[in-house]
């Protein structure tokens, strides 16, 4: 401990280095690592439909790898265990390197136990402070770039667009994907509707989440197996609430029909379930009837039926829908735009999406913390089930955050 004290300058630049070079040459390699076994493999971008073959693709380089860098890193901590007293020796003794890690070998040999704790001790203080000085630093840039790019200034003027989209209707006051629902929604002043499709056993393009009428109607069927004329007797309102009894599963010509009477836009969401006919085709014909192609968007989580409108329209405007998206997504030729779940959307995407002249989705964004981070980082539209709260938050982006700031920081005081 004594001889801790004596050095405790020369360990502290040396861990001070350790960290420099954890940043700098360990996490870059490692990162740069995954993109070559991306790019050795074919893949630009992962998403939850392909990270499965990515992974068993590439698995044993990948384990490998992983392996390795976690050997080098336990490697590091037990030469520095071994040689921590070696700066005291070669410093204040005047001993050669080689002599130097000899005696602390021998010197410490017998309290390593001890040396460690002592040792991962010091490096979580250090890396606290390492963390708050790069903390206070990037803070002070971040302001510093905010005064120069008047991104921090008393903003009273309407800034680009950003839209607003009511998950499955009013979902939060009403039972999901029902008329009553998406009247809720135009009665809050949404710009778009959010509504899932399926086919019915008679081919009919009717609006329903689950492939199967169960959790809603509490009726065991599943959509293909029932033609529209049963499935409109169904009660899809009282699992909601008793005041909602006797709402049904609408189709999807009577959403766009009120879509075009309230000047909303739809998101229309394909749910296919492998047992439709010409389902692609029987939604884009539905749209083109009733001339909304410009007042809507085709949107799937699976990727290859946005290939198949195309295929049919090109047209159409198509959203992929990805609960995970990493890479360079804007390959995916087929999608003129993207749906992200809320978490895997960063900035950086948005820049790259934005830059490839497309636009990004966020969903499904509901609480006042996560609605601002998808206002700060400038995605297009906020897919939610709190409408009010999301018109509110981007309201006052608009028209003064600072004032907002200003009056929160005396509500805290």
């Amino acid at each position: 401990m004594n001889l801790l004290k004596v050095n405790w300058k020369t360990l502290a630049g040396f861990e001070i280095l350790y960290k420099i070079l954890s940043f700098t040459v360990f996490t870059p390699l490692f990162l740069g690592c995954f993109h070559g076994i991306m790019k050795a493999t074919g893949y630009n971008y992962l998403t939850l439909e392909n990270i499965g073959s990515f992974l068993l693709n590439p698995v044993t380089v990948a384990g490998l790898l992983l392996l390795l860098f976690l050997i080098v890193l336990a490697g590091l901590e037990l030469l520095l265990l071994k040689w921590l007293y070696a700066f005291h020796y070669f410093t204040l003794e005047g001993c050669n390197f080689k002599e130097a890690r000899k005696r602390s070998r021998h010197l410490s040999k017998n309290h390593r136990g001890r040396d460690l704790l002592t040792l991962l001790g010091c490096q979580t203080v250090l890396a606290l402070l390492y963390f708050l000085f790069l903390l206070s630093v990037a803070g002070f840039s971040f302001y510093l770039y905010g005064i120069s790019n008047h991104k921090i200034e008393l903003r009273t003027e309407h800034e680009g667009i950003m839209e607003v989209t009511a998950h499955r209707g009013a979902s939060s006051f009403y039972p999901e994907n029902t008329m009553a629902a998406f009247e809720g929604a135009a009665r809050l002043g949404t710009d778009w509707i959010e509504l899932d499709v399926q086919q019915s056993g008679d081919g009919q393009i009717i609006v329903l989440h689950d492939t199967s009428f169960k959790r809603t109607t509490g009726v065991a069927g599943n959509t293909w197996e029932l033609a529209y004329e049963e499935i409109e007797k169904l009660d899809n309102g009282s699992f909601f609430d008793s005041r909602f009894a006797g709402e049904k599963n609408p189709l999807m010509a009577e959403v766009i029909s009120f879509a075009k009477e309230h000047d909303i836009k739809l998101n229309i969401e394909l749910k296919p379930t492998g047992h439709e006919t010409d389902f692609e085709k029987n939604v884009v014909d539905l749209i083109e009837a009733a001339d909304f192609a410009d007042s809507c968007v085709i949107t799937s989580q699976v990727y290859e039926v946005l290939e198949r409108v195309k295929a049919y329209r090109e047209n159409i405007r198509t959203v992929y829908v990805m609960s995970f998206a990493y890479g360079d997504i804007n390959q995916l030729g087929a999608a003129d735009h993207f749906s992200i779940e809320a978490t895997s959307v960063t900035e950086k995407m948005v820049f790259d999406v934005h830059n490839a002249g497309k636009e990004l989705y966020a969903w499904t964004v509901n609480t006042e913390e996560n609605i601002d981070r998808m206002i700060e980082i400038h995605v297009d539209n906020i897919i939610t089930d709190n409408v009010t709260l999301t018109k509110e938050r981007i309201f006052l982006s608009r028209t003064g955050n600072l004032w907002e700031k200003y009056a929160k920081f005396l509500q805290e005081l």
